[in-house]
């Protein structure tokens, strides 16, 4: 079975999120359509993790920070008539977080065994 790829609209009339399928690597990876933007990363972050509701099908949904990986092929994906109309400021396009440290740079930083993300330098081994 093939997967069908593009933008799912949604189908309620209470507050929603449309869902885009890309290809990704070996297989799809379904995402919020448009995309969560432009507030901070961080805020945006925040904007995902809410529930939304899709249809009957999907009553509720909520999202994950994505690797750098999956943004790029989110975008990437029919980037002409998808994500550039979106990109109206080069700052809207949050390609993943970066933490700064001293010996470089760190994308997609690991995570502790609470979940949470490793932000400081000296937690890094």
């Amino acid at each position: 079975m093939t997967e069908e790829y593009g933008v799912t609209e949604a189908k309620l009339n209470i507050p929603t999120r449309d869902l885009l399928v890309v290809p990704h690597r070996n297989g799809s990876l379904t995402l919020a359509y448009p995309a969560f933007g432009p507030n901070t990363f961080d805020q945006n972050v925040a904007e995902m993790q809410k529930v939304y509701v899709h249809s009957s099908k999907i009553p509720k949904i909520s999202f994950r920070e994505p690797t750098t990986s999956e943004l790029v092929s989110a975008v990437a994906y029919r980037f002409k008539e998808l994500a550039k109309p979106q990109i109206l400021s080069p700052r809207w396009l949050q390609a993943g977080r970066i933490v700064k440290v001293n010996d470089g740079l760190f994308v997609n930083p690991p995570r502790n065994q609470a979940g949470e993300l490793i932000l400081d330098e000296s937690e890094f081994s």
